[in-house]
């Protein structure tokens, strides 16, 4: 179909529900440390393996995992292993919080950013506002490219059509109202921040569901399908319509 393919893989703790990725290594002692990243280095070459063998572009070494980012040298050692098995391009998916934290994006091919950045404090901002706050991130992401001589990639980013999604972004279980012009709103808002920079070197959209039915005009969650976002991406990616002929994909 002409895709292209990044293997982004994500660790969740099958023992304490009640913790998120973010929170691994919080209380690690020195030998836990060992532990764990010797069972991490077995765990991402083997989707450094498939990923070569697939053909897969690009692999995400780690995705935020910001409790070990401080571990410098366990993760460059990471990298260079992958490196040995993988000759696709590499990222590492940080937290939009934590990109600037990190001092080992020399080793990897893209600053990735899971850029779920809060951009204003209202249920219903409109484009200026939401272009308005991004000016700060902007600013900040163009810097931390010159800094590392390295483009940023948004490893993920996604608004919820639901009112005020806008102000926590990554908040998927908060009950909200439907506001479709929000969701549209937000996603122009980006492309019209950061699409055209130099130092961006692309965007992956969470969350476009593999379930063909996911989304319409009544669902408040992150899928476009179906509401005026769809347009948005449409445009900036220069899609048909869906009165165009799409068979050729």
């Amino acid at each position: 179909m002409g895709l292209k393919v990044m293997l982004k893989p994500h660790l969740e703790l099958a023992e304490d529900t009640t913790k998120r990725r973010y929170q691994i290594g919080r209380d690690f002692r020195e030998d836990d440390w060992r532990i764990w990243f010797a069972s991490y280095e077995g765990f991402i070459k083997h989707y450094a393996l498939f990923a070569e063998k697939k053909g897969v572009e690009q692999l995400c070494v780690g995705t935020e995992l910001s409790a070990t980012e401080a571990r410098a040298t366990e993760w460059r050692h990471i990298i260079n292993e992958v490196r040995n098995h993988y000759s696709g391009s590499l990222t590492y998916s940080a937290n939009f919080d934590r990109a600037g934290n990190i001092t080992w994006w020399d080793a990897l091919d893209y600053i990735g950013v899971n850029a779920y950045y809060p951009l204003t404090d209202l249920d219903s901002p409109c484009l200026a506002e939401l272009k308005k706050a991004w000016r700060p991130y902007v600013a900040g992401l163009r810097r931390l490219a010159v800094e590392w001589q390295k483009p940023v990639l948004f490893t993920e980013i996604g608004y919820r059509s639901a009112d005020g999604a806008n102000k926590r972004p990554w908040a998927w279980t908060e009950k909200r109202p439907v506001d479709l012009g929000e969701q549209a709103d937000a996603y122009r808002a980006t492309f019209e921040s950061v699409f055209e920079k130099s130092w961006l070197a692309g965007i992956y959209w969470w969350v476009w569901e593999v379930d063909a039915g996911q989304g319409g005009p009544g669902d408040d969650f992150y899928t476009p399908c179906g509401k005026p976002a769809e347009d948005i991406l449409r445009f900036w990616y220069k899609a048909p319509s869906d009165e165009d002929d799409i068979s050729r994909f």
